[in-house]
């Protein structure tokens, strides 16, 4: 069962053991800070956010590269943290 040193799980045998529910995975590299016109668009895009609560939706258009993910990922933190 274990010819090619894969766990007994991922060929569907069940196991005992449970993993844990939560697990910490500490990042591979620190982020830079956001630059200047990504802070702005992060900033508008938490105040249409705020404006209908569930109900509302933001478009970010930027080049391939301009951060368009990380913007709306910091947005979203920022919008469900406190502080």
């Amino acid at each position: 069962m274990n010819a090619v040193g894969f766990p007994e799980i991922f060929a569907g045998v069940k196991s005992e053991e449970k993993p844990s529910a939560i697990q910490s995975i500490p990042p591979r590299i620190k982020l830079p800070p956001l630059q200047d016109y990504q802070i702005a668009m992060k900033d508008e895009m938490l105040k249409i956010l705020k404006l209908n609560g569930n109900k509302t939706q933001s478009m970010v258009t930027l080049p391939t590269g301009g951060g368009k993910t990380r913007i709306a990922v910091q947005a979203f933190v920022a919008r469900i943290l406190p502080g």
